[in-house]
């Protein structure tokens, strides 16, 4: 039986050349491939932290402070108003609970001016009178800023 070879991994070159060059390469490759992960898990850590500083709020000076301060003041005014046609919801509800014939209210034109305390609106609107003619009329009235109708000022 000298003829038969033993198989490769049983030869004690094999276990040789494992030991002494395949493991430690193995080992260089890994370590080597961490080192490399580490570093670009670093990086990453210093890029965002670089990013959240970036993103701090920083402080409004007072103009800007006054600006949206306006601007907040202006959305709270303009909410009752229609974004279709620019029509007061709660004066339109007025005009219509006043009207000779309801079904025949149309909105031509809405006008406000802010007044501190309230917003003074004026709209203007088309509907038929009591003796079924068409007929423009303007109501001018005085509203909280949320858009309720405090008091009509004037009809027309």
């Amino acid at each position: 039986m000298k003829g038969k070879k033993k198989p490769v991994y049983k030869r004690l070159w094999f276990w040789l050349l494992m030991i002494f060059f395949v493991l430690p390469m193995t080992i260089v490759v890994i370590t080597g491939k961490t080192e490399e992960v580490v570093e670009k898990v670093e990086e990453a850590v210093n890029y965002a932290e670089e990013e959240a500083e970036a993103e701090k709020p920083r402080e409004l000076t007072e103009e800007e402070k006054a600006a949206a301060v306006v601007q907040q003041r202006k959305a709270l005014i303009e909410k009752p108003f229609s974004a279709w046609d620019g029509s007061h919801q709660g004066l339109t509800k007025y005009i219509k609970k006043n009207m000779n014939d309801p079904k025949s209210y149309k909105h031509v034109e809405t006008r406000y001016r802010d007044d501190g305390d309230f917003v003074t609106v004026q709209a203007k609107f088309r509907g038929t009178n009591a003796f079924g003619g068409l007929v423009i009329n303007t109501v001018r009235a005085k509203c909280s800023i949320s858009g309720q109708v405090l008091e009509i000022i004037s009809q027309e």
